[in-house]
């Protein structure tokens, strides 16, 4: 993925109506999200597996917690709109690559300590994924400040 590309996933919303992603954006204006927040971005992983990978991602060892509780105010904040809970659990991670094959990334995994990255969230954002012709581009389409 390229860097440009990097993001944590609150909630997928998957194809929707212009209309519908203004009815979100609404939802999530009238939202009390929580403070601004620091995290650090440490440690590498893989979905399914590191043994069987399609996806590689940094982990968090600080704002996992805060990380969680701003999602489920996002999913609240959705689910008052309409659009249906979230069934799998919240997982904080930022995706780096994902591979067309799995493949065992065990060894690059546990060979590649990852040094602490801190960075500071300040705001939700809103974006349309297009997908399909390479990797997939992102749009801001609106931006949510969190509450101080």
């Amino acid at each position: 993925m390229p860097p440009a590309n990097w993001h944590f996933t609150l909630r997928f919303l998957g194809e929707l109506e212009s209309a519908r992603a203004e009815q979100i954006a609404g939802a999530l204006a009238a939202t009390v999200l929580p403070p601004p927040f620091g995290a650090e971005l440490a440690g590498l992983g893989a979905f399914p597996s590191a043994s069987r990978a399609r996806t590689l991602w940094l982990g968090l060892s600080r704002g996992a917690a805060e990380f969680s509780r701003l999602a489920a105010a996002v999913d609240l904040a959705l689910t008052a709109c309409g659009v249906g809970t979230e069934v799998r659990p919240f997982s904080c991670h930022l995706t780096l690559a994902r591979l067309d094959r799995p493949a065992d990334l065990s060894r690059l995994i546990a060979g590649h300590p990852v040094l602490p990255v801190p960075f500071s969230v300040e705001a939700v954002m809103l974006f349309r994924s297009d997908l399909g012709g390479g990797p997939p581009r992102y749009t801001a389409l609106e931006r949510f400040p969190l509450h101080v």
